[in-house]
């Protein structure tokens, strides 16, 4: 005999924006997702109390789906006020005061996710794909949500690392299964970049041109440390807001000219081609064949990660906001915020499709 179970989070909205519907352990779900409530339904041959219902694993896993979708198409979570559980042709209604999952996002958080608004792929990987069978993909994106609802700027950091992380590792991961040797995360970096550096959407995103880094780079390494520093100090001077970096990176022109121009590093671009930088090694003026955008998503990025995922400087429990050092945290938080916003999509949906395949 079947039985139809509803599960209804604060009540029963008279519209609800979307509906979403999938298998889980050969049971059909359905849910109905609204800003402040939402609704599963599922049928199952046993029947159960609304207790063993709330218990369960399809329930479980229902909820952690509609507070995903509904913070991905609302911004926010709605808190758990009531929980009605009733089987359709019953007369009795289960009441359920217990919540069933606890929000790593607080339902009072406002979170802005414009670049997920898709609902295919709401309906096509995050309703279908079970706990059990996330892959990187699906973590790249997680951290990217998580960095999303963080205000701390080392907290954004850490989350919009892992989802970049998440992305570029794959490629590295590939190479060496095809007898390459990428021993190191940074080594993966570069890897990922010369890699995919004649692939038109991402030559876009980061250089202007179709290489990554020439042979020149091991010497001028050596002095990319005191660089860094060179390069933050200068930027924390100038005067920009995180808008203000995304819109130079939107704006017609050059790229990293625009970028220059905002941040006061004019005189690190190529004298002769701004889409390349320079950098003095031993008193002379060499081509540093990456980009400013390049270096700002490479070298300046990586370094400000070693020095707080190695514990190697504490992070900023006070500081002024002129400080070098909050103001380098904020501009990497605006570069890799500008480009997940733009990517983290396709790139997580071909990540998970490539993953599939591996899987076949």
């Amino acid at each position: 005999m079947e039985h139809i179970y509803n599960i209804i989070i604060n009540g029963i909205e008279d519209n609800y924006h979307h509906r979403f519907q999938y298998t889980y352990s050969r049971m059909n779900v359905e849910v109905l997702i609204a800003s402040n409530s939402f609704v599963m339904v599922y049928k199952t041959g046993v029947q159960k109390t609304p207790e063993e219902i709330w218990k369960s694993n399809v329930v479980e896993d229902g909820i952690r789906k509609c507070l995903l979708a509904q913070l991905i198409f609302f911004g926010h979570n709605c808190a758990f006020e009531k929980v009605m559980i009733k089987e359709r042709g019953a007369d009795n209604m289960g009441i359920i005061k217990e919540p069933r999952i606890y929000n790593l996002i607080p339902s009072n958080i406002e979170v802005d996710l414009p670049a997920l608004k898709d609902e295919r792929f709401v309906a096509e990987y995050l309703m279908k794909w079970v706990r059990s069978k996330y892959e990187s993909g699906i973590a790249a994106l997680f951290s990217y949500i998580y960095a999303k609802s963080k205000i701390c700027e080392e907290d954004k950091f850490t989350y919009y690392w892992r989802a970049f992380n998440g992305i570029y590792n794959s490629i590295a991961q590939a190479t060496n299964e095809n007898g390459g040797n990428v021993n190191t995360e940074k080594e993966c970096l570069k890897n990922w970049l010369k890699e995919n550096g004649y692939q038109t959407y991402l030559v876009s995103a980061f250089f202007n041109r179709n290489y990554a880094i020439d042979n020149d780079y091991s010497e001028a390494e050596k002095k990319t440390r005191h660089f860094f520093y060179t390069i933050r100090d200068k930027a924390a001077k100038a005067s920009w807001t995180p808008a203000d970096v995304k819109n130079a990176l939107n704006a017609n022109g050059n790229k990293n000219r625009n970028l220059a121009v905002l941040l006061g590093l004019e005189e690190h671009l190529h004298s002769s081609d701004a889409d390349m930088m320079q950098i003095e090694v031993n008193g002379q003026k060499r081509a540093l064949k990456t980009s400013l955008y390049g270096y700002m998503m490479t070298e300046f990025a990586y370094h400000i990660r070693c020095e707080y995922f190695h514990a190697a400087r504490p992070i900023l429990l006070y500081t002024t906001l002129s400080n070098p050092e909050y103001r380098g945290l904020e501009l990497a938080n605006a570069l890799l915020e500008h480009y997940l916003d733009t990517h983290i999509l396709k790139e997580v949906k071909d990540k998970i499709n490539l993953e599939r395949e591996l899987l076949l």
